[in-house]
């Protein structure tokens, strides 16, 4: 009997052996899935934030281009009405201002659009005042097309001058930089 009660004195000991070992396991499992998880969530955090940069980087780029654009479209307005009345070229204004940003979203994989375009004259019938709501913007996951986007919107003004019809030339009012000459 003795023999037995050692016997029955080992599997106890030998079971809380085995369950302090499975806690361990268990502990040191979890150490290393813990900080998988996070780096694998900060990941994610920084994809989006330089989906973020990127996107807005984008609209920068793509406002720069349509300041040359609103240039070029006032240029060959005045070189083909032969004056430096400007009065009527809203039109043109913005189909070179939506040719240009189809041109960005093609290139770049970003959707750029005008949620708003206004053109008035300034106080001369040479001067041209362009606002326009800018907005940028990209799907979070293509892969998986997502209702979620990354977009950046906000509101350009370009106001220009129209100095010469042959050869055009364009000033911008903002920096009194000659845009065309």
């Amino acid at each position: 009997m003795l023999y037995l009660y050692n016997g029955e004195l080992m599997n106890k000991k030998g079971g809380i052996y085995v369950g302090i070992v499975a806690v361990i396991a268990l502990a040191a499992l979890a150490l290393v899935i813990y900080p998988s998880l996070s780096t694998t969530n900060e990941w994610k955090a920084s994809i989006y934030a330089n989906l973020m940069l990127e996107t807005k980087r984008i609209w920068q780029n793509a406002r720069f281009v349509l300041d040359k654009a609103t240039a070029d479209a006032l240029a060959d307005y005045a070189q083909t009405s032969g004056g430096t009345d400007i009065n009527g070229a809203g039109n043109q204004v913005e189909s070179y201002l939506n040719n240009a940003l189809t041109a960005i979203s093609n290139e770049s994989g970003f959707q750029c659009t005008l949620d708003s375009f206004n053109y008035q004259t300034g106080a001369a019938n040479n001067e041209a005042i362009v606002t326009i709501d800018l907005k940028c913007e990209q799907e979070l996951r293509k892969s998986t097309k997502t209702s979620f986007k990354v977009s950046y919107a906000k509101e350009a003004v370009f106001e220009k001058r129209v100095e010469s019809a042959s050869p055009p030339q364009v000033r911008d009012l903002q920096s009194y930089t000659l845009d065309i000459s």
